[in-house]
C-alpha cells in the first residue's frame, strides 16, 4: 500500500454518501469477457488443457528475450498483454507436454531395498547410495535410506521414475541432480511415492537444499502420488527451470515449497504446497527472460506463511488452472502480473494481487479471481489495466489500505469487477477507460447481500462480502454511462447512483 496514505490524505470517508466512478459509454457484453489486449491468444480461443496451453506459448517463447542487462525491461504494456506477448520476451520452457513419457520395457530398474540392487545400464550403487552416470529411463522401487544422485554429461536426459519408491536421506536430498541436461521424475502411474531430506546439510554442500533437488533443468510429471518433504529448507528446488506437468503431489517446507531458480512453469497435475517461505518462487535477478512463474493448468492448493503464495522477481502470468490460496501473508506478487485465464480463490492476511518492483503494472484480460484480503486487493504500485476475466474483492477493513488500488491508474475496457472494502482509498477508473462503474460509500456488515439492479429492476450483480465494508464498486459491460442504478442491501435500497459521474 505504498504511496496510499500520502496521496488519500485529504479523502473524507463518508457513510452512506455517494460518490460515482468512470468514463465512457458501457458496451454491450453480458459475458464480460471483453478484452482490448493486441494479439490473438489460444486462452483467449477457450483452451483450457494446460500441457496444450504449454505447448502453444513454447512455441513463441523465447524470441524477443531483452538484452542490455536489465531484467525488467518489457515492450509488453498491461493494456496489449497476452501470454504470448509475455512469453515472448522471456525464457522458453525447456519441457513440452510429453517430457514425462516413457517405455518402462527398456528402463534400468533399480530395487532399493537393503543394499540396492541394479538391472540394466548407467547406473551403480551401494548400501546408502544410487548413482545414475548417462542419459536413459530408470525404474525406482522399494524403500532407501540415502541418496539417488544424477551425475550424467551435461547433455544428458535423465529419466527417473518412481514406482512405490520411498527415498530419504539423513545427510542430503533424497534426490540430488548434480550434473545432466535435464531430469525429469515420474511418479508412476497407480503408485505411492515419497521423497525427504536432512535437516542439516554439510556447510560444503553445492547446489539447492531440497529433499528434490536439481543443479539442472527439472521436470516433475506422471500420473501417480508424490509426497515431498523438505526439512531444511525447501521441498523441490533447481537452480535453472522447474516444469511441473501432472501427478498427485504434496510439498511441505520450512521455506519455500517449489522453487525454480529461471522459471517455474505448472501445466498440470493436483498440488498441495505448503511452504512457510512460499508456496512457488522464481527468483533469478541477474538475466533477462527469467525469473518468472507461468501457470498453465493444474489444480493448485498453495499455503505460502509468511511470504508469498506465488512470488516471480520478474513475471507471473496464469493463464488456465484452479488455484486456491489460503493462509498466506500475501497471494499473488511480481513486477509484472497477467491474469488472462482459470480460477483462483485468494484469501490473505495482506496483499492479494500485487505488482511491485522495477516499472511494474497489473493486468487482467480473462479468467475467474475471487480475492479475499486483509490489505489490498488488486494493488498495482504502478499501472492497472482490466479488459476481460471476473474479478469479486471482498476487503480489506483496515481504512489505511483499499480494495483497488492502482498508482498511476486503473483503466477499464471490459470485464467484471465488484469490490467492497473500505472508503476513501478506493481506485475509480482512469480518463482512459471505455467502461464505466458505478461507486456508493455505505455501511454493509459482513455476510449481508448486496445488489446491484438497474433501473427496470433487472439484476446485474450479487454479492456477499466476508467483512464489514464500507465501500461498493461495480463495473461491468451492462453499465451504461448517465444511467442510474440501485444498490440494494438485504432486500433493501440504501442508495442510487448514476454511472459516470464522480461527485
Amino acid at each position: 500500500m505504498t504511496g496510499k496514505i500520502q496521496r488519500h490524505a485529504a479523502a473524507v470517508l463518508a457513510v452512506a454518501g455517494l460518490a460515482l466512478a468512470g468514463c465512457g459509454d458501457g458496451k454491450s457484453n453480458p459475458s464480460g469477457s471483453k478484452s482490448t489486449s493486441k494479439g490473438s491468444s489460444i486462452v483467449g480461443s477457450g483452451e483450457t488443457d494446460g500441457l496444450k496451453i504449454l505447448d502453444s506459448l513454447r512455441s513463441v517463447s523465447g524470441k524477443k528475450v531483452p538484452t542490455g542487462g536489465d531484467i525488467y525491461a518489457s515492450s509488453v504494456k498491461p493494456n496489449g498483454a497476452t501470454p504470448e506477448a509475455v512469453m515472448a520476451e522471456n525464457q522458453k520452457p525447456h519441457a513440452d507436454s510429453n517430457d514425462a513419457d516413457y517405455k518402462e520395457s527398456s528402463a534400468t530398474t533399480i530395487q532399493l531395498d537393503g543394499t540396492p540392487k541394479v538391472s540394466g545400464n548407467g547406473a551403480s550403487a551401494t548400501q546408502d547410495a544410487v548413482t545414475i552416470k548417462q542419459d536413459g529411463v530408470y525404474v525406482l522401487s522399494g524403500s532407501f535410506n540415502g541418496t539417488v544422485t544424477v551425475e550424467a554429461p551435461d547433455t544428458a536426459k535423465v529419466k527417473i521414475v518412481l514406482k512405490n519408491a520411498n527415498i530419504s536421506s539423513s545427510k542430503d536430498s533424497a534426490i540430488r541432480v548434480k550434473t545432466a541436461d535435464e531430469a525429469v521424475v515420474i511418479a508412476a502411474e497407480g503408485t505411492s511415492n515419497s521423497l525427504s531430506d536432512t535437516s542439516s546439510y554439510a556447510g560444503n554442500a553445492k547446489g539447492p537444499s531440497a529433499a528434490l533437488a536439481s543443479s539442472a533443468d527439472l521436470t516433475v510429471g506422471g500420473k501417480g502420488e508424490l509426497k515431498v518433504t523438505g526439512n531444511a529448507n525447501d521441498g523441490i528446488s533447481s537452480s535453472d527451470g522447474l516444469v511441473v506437468t501432472g501427478g498427485k503431489i504434496s510439498v511441505s517446507a520450512p521455506d519455500d515449497a517449489v522453487r525454480g531458480q529461471d522459471y517455474v512453469v505448472i501445466a498440470g497435475g493436483t498440488l498441495d504446497l505448503n511452504g512457510k517461505g512460499n508456496g512457488i518462487k522464481s527468483e533469478n535477478e541477474t538475466k533477462s527472460g527469467r525469473g518468472y512463474v507461468l501457470v498453465t493448468g493444474g489444480d493448485l492448493t498453495i499455503n505460502g506463511g509468511s511470504s508469498n503464495a506465488v512470488n516471480a522477481k520478474t513475471e507471473i502470468v496464469i493463464a488456465g488452472g484452479n488455484i486456491k490460496i489460503a493462509g498466506s501473508k500475501e497471494g499473488i506478487e511480481a513486477a509484472h502480473v497477467l491474469l488472462a485465464g482459470g480460477k483462483a480463490d485468494v484469501k490473505t492476511t495482506d496483499d492479494g494481487i500485487n505488482a511491485t518492483g522495477v516499472r511494474p503494472w497489473l493486468s487482467v484480460s480473462g479468467g475467474e479471481w475471487r480475492l479475499d484480503t486483509g490489505g489490498d486487493g488488486f494493488d498495482s504500485n504502478g499501472a492497472a489495466y482490466i479488459g476481460g476475466g471476473k474479478m469479486t474483492i471482498y476487503g480489506p477493513t483496515d481504512t489505511r489500505a483499499a480494495s483497488l488500488d492502482a498508482e498511476t491508474g486503473l483503466e477499464i475496457d471490459g470485464g467484471t469487477l465488484f469490490a467492497a472494502g473500505p472508503s476513501g482509498m478506493d481506485e475509480t477508473p482512469s480518463s482512459g477507460s471505455s467502461q464505466t462503474a458505478i461507486k456508493v460509500d455505505a455501511a454493509v456488515k459482513a455476510q449481508t447481500a448486496v445488489t446491484v439492479v438497474e433501473s427496470g429492476g433487472k439484476e446485474l450483480a450479487k454479492h456477499t462480502p466476508t467483512k464489514d465494508v464500507s465501500s461498493i464498486f461495480f463495473s461491468s459491460a451492462d453499465i451504461a454511462k448517465g444511467k442510474e442504478y440501485k444498490i440494494v442491501v438485504d432486500g433493501h435500497e440504501i442508495a442510487k447512483a448514476k454511472a459516470g459521474e464522480f461527485k
